[in-house]
């Protein structure tokens, strides 16, 4: 997969981490996350050496446990030795551990210490997308996408330099208020690009802008999406909207904790989210304050505008010295509370940790009550395509079962064969057949559990 961002980070801070992917995902900077993009059968270290080796940008998630962590340590020397910047990303206040000194050198934080996160997310996004706008230092074309300077042409990378040793340059890393350099010890300044430097492509306004419009006349005329499909069998993409999650020690509480949920429910859960600001832009443009999530109808009618087949509320409340959140996930079309989950805080933070607990919940009750099932769209040698990705909740190396009926009518299925997934798209999949599995165009699949 190709990819601009290598994410290292503790297990610890995986829910951050996930947050953090799924922000830069959104705003189109292809980014590598472990476990997610590690292929199935392959060498684990292998792997974070190739993905190393191909990013542009390591965001480094900091925290107490990753400051002292050997795996992120190594990965950091790996990001020095190969010329790729390191933008720290803080969200516990320690000091570098001496190894950890040792390859960043003086430290230039983006700090994520205190709330709202998702204005420091924004921030790091921002500070990304300026990065892979600047020359590349090791000599390799800007990232694709970038877009022509006012000349009508793209600029050109700089001649391959070969850097000695592991005491380079480890970062540009540059912030909202100005560009700082964070190099290594020994190593030379880098210049940085002219403040006219192009930035990372992002959404045109316009369309967005158009977007927003089309959505609020169709939520005016009642135009909503519905399930009907000439296809019973193949299920619809997993599409969730988190609408209105009440804290009510903390006013940001809410806000705060969505973005974080937002960010667990697609890395963990497999869950499609519906853009947070996309729907602020659309309460803006419908001249709906952000508390009407808290009403019912307005919500589920949201839902189904968004085409997500369930909205998510809940509330986030003191307990014990600790905290408590409380999700009632909600069918859009029968208005069903289909689950409710909870999970404790003992320490009292409705942060990450929180909220990968509720979205691995979410994700098991998900393909449990509901495993993804499809076609088979086309079948190429060993190799077939079905209609089921990502959108699904489906990831690379699961298995999925060939199933035919075992009577006219009976409504009993028996597995005929099993497939393994190599590659995920969107909304689509390859399989690779085995010798003994024998499919054709149409056949049903449905995910293996």
């Amino acid at each position: 997969m190709a990819h601009d961002v290598f994410i290292s980070y503790s297990k610890r801070d995986k829910a951050v981490a996930d947050a953090l992917c799924a922000a830069l995902e959104q705003r189109r900077v292809r980014c590598w996350i472990a476990p997610r993009d590690v292929l199935a059968g392959t060498n684990y270290g292998g792997a974070l050496i190739d993905a190393i080796s191909g990013a542009r940008v390591m965001v480094l998630v900091f925290s107490a446990s990753s400051n002292t962590s050997p795996q992120v340590i190594r990965e950091v020397e790996r990001s020095v030795s190969k010329g790729v910047a390191i933008l720290p990303f803080r969200i516990e206040d320690v000091p570098l551990s001496k190894d950890m000194e040792f390859f960043i050198g003086i430290p230039h934080w983006l700090d994520a210490l205190t709330p709202p996160v998702e204005g420091h997310i924004a921030e790091l996004c921002e500070s990304v997308a300026r990065l892979l706008a600047l020359p590349d230092q090791r000599g390799e074309a800007p990232t694709a996408g970038v877009p022509a300077d006012s000349r009508g042409t793209t600029p050109l990378a700089p001649p391959r330099r070969r850097w000695p040793g592991a005491l380079l340059a480890v970062a540009i890393l540059v912030l909202a208020g100005g560009t700082f350099l964070l190099v290594g010890k020994g190593a030379k300044p880098v210049t940085p690009a002219p403040a006219s430097a192009p930035r990372a492509a992002r959404p045109d306004p316009k369309k967005v802008d158009e977007l927003v419009k089309e959505l609020a006349a169709r939520y005016r005329e009642g135009r909503l999406e519905t399930r009907a499909s000439s296809d019973s069998w193949s299920s619809r993409p997993f599409t969730l909207a988190v609408m209105d999650v009440k804290g009510e020690a903390d006013a940001q509480l809410g806000s705060s904790f969505i973005t974080l949920l937002n960010g667990a429910l697609q890395s963990t859960a497999g869950a499609t989210v519906v853009d947070r600001e996309l729907l602020d832009r659309l309460l803006a443009e419908l001249k709906l304050g952000s508390s009407s999530l808290a009403n019912p109808a307005t919500a589920l009618k949201l839902g189904r505008l968004f085409a997500a087949g369930s909205i998510v509320t809940g509330t986030v409340v003191p307990e014990g010295g600790g905290l408590v959140a409380v999700l009632r996930v909600i069918d859009t079309e029968t208005t069903e509370i289909l689950k409710v989950f909870t999970s404790k805080s003992a320490a009292g933070e409705a942060g990450p940790e929180l909220c990968a607990d509720l979205a691995r919940q979410i994700g098991a009750w998900h393909s449990s009550e509901y495993p993804p099932r499809g076609r088979v769209v086309s079948v190429t040698g060993n190799q077939c395509r079905v209609n089921l990705g990502a959108s699904h909740g489906l990831k690379k190396g699961e298995h999925l079962e060939v199933v035919a009926e075992t009577g006219s009518g009976s409504g009993g299925l028996t597995v005929t064969g099993e497939m393994e997934l190599l590659e995920v798209g969107k909304e689509s999949s390859l399989s690779a057949l085995p010798e003994n599995c024998r499919v054709k165009t149409g056949a049903k699949v449905r995910l293996k559990l």
